[in-house]
């Protein structure tokens, strides 16, 4: 998967501060220069771009210049997964995984694959 840099999404987006929604800068296919970026869905906003879906709160992170390690996921503080303002997005550390799941890498190509002890 291609990672966004702060670059490509800023040349995309425009960041609207009051209601933290990222809108188009640029016509592209089935979008129009000035529209609300996304689509709501139940776990926040995807916006469809490159080819790919994006949550918009990562987005808006990237736009803002911060990288997200993969040791950290990022979170609404208030809870609203709809809520994509700056001041409400925090990194958080991952937890660790349940004490039932362990990983094995004894697979074909290396590839690690959950299961249950």
């Amino acid at each position: 998967m291609r990672k966004p840099t702060t670059t490509s999404v800023r040349y995309w987006f425009d960041y609207l501060t009051t209601s933290g929604q990222l809108v188009w800068k640029r016509d592209a296919i089935g979008c129009k220069k000035g529209d609300v970026a996304g689509t709501d869905t139940p776990k926040g906003v995807t916006i469809h771009w490159q080819g790919i879906n994006f949550s918009e709160h990562r987005l808006v992170w990237i736009w803002h210049g911060k990288k997200i390690d993969s040791t950290f996921r990022l979170v609404h503080q208030n809870g609203d997964n709809l809520d994509n303002r700056i001041d409400n997005l925090q990194l958080v550390k991952r937890e660790p995984k349940s004490t039932g799941e362990r990983y094995i890498s004894r697979m074909p190509n290396n590839k690690r694959r959950p299961y249950r002890v």
